[in-house]
């Protein structure tokens, strides 16, 4: 009886196999999205833009849900295969799903919480330096530098206008070739 609990997460990941789901699920989920992402930035317009970073929100969302209710799971029957179906649905150009729940569900929270959630990640990379201090000593205070560097940068990309962020685009594309 007891052995049926253990072993059910198990046999719900063979019905398609959670050794096809996981590289199914990865190709579908990130190297098709990473290389329509890099596509995205070659063009002049930002519609494709908007629609892989509106696909990168919704997945980012739905792995930071995964990670806190990972141990419940595997034991939801065919759960990997409907994730796989699922992102293959935001992924889709027929589709277009994750455009649609980021702009059906997730812009309004993301509109109405800007600048609480902006405090909490800074107070979060704040906390982060902090530790890198206290653990890692003279090391961890050229890593906490170096870290304020990058979010600063961080936080200026996501402040930059539409010609700013082509400018960036154009000097990155430009360095890249040198």
């Amino acid at each position: 009886e007891y052995m049926g609990v253990l072993v059910s997460p198990l046999l719900s990941r063979s019905m398609f196999g959670f050794l096809l789901s996981g590289p199914a699920t990865a190709a579908v989920a990130f190297f098709y999205p990473a290389f329509q992402s890099y596509k995205a930035l070659k063009t002049t317009s930002s519609e494709d833009d908007s629609q892989w970073l509106m696909y990168w929100i919704v997945y980012a969302i739905w792995t930071g849900f995964e990670s806190v209710a990972d141990f419940v799971l595997p034991w939801i029957p065919l759960y990997y295969e409907l994730k796989f179906l699922a992102v293959l649905w935001m992924v889709h150009p027929a589709t277009h799903g994750a455009e649609y729940l980021y702009l059906a569900f997730l812009k309004q929270y993301f509109e109405l919480f800007e600048s609480q959630l902006g405090q909490f990640l800074t107070q979060g990379v704040n906390q982060v330096k902090d530790q890198l201090v206290q653990v890692l000593g003279p090391t961890g205070t050229v890593v906490s530098e170096k870290l304020s560097v990058v979010w600063a940068q961080i936080m200026g990309l996501l402040g930059k206008g539409k010609k700013d962020k082509q400018d960036m685009r154009d000097k990155a594309f430009d360095k890249a070739r040198e």
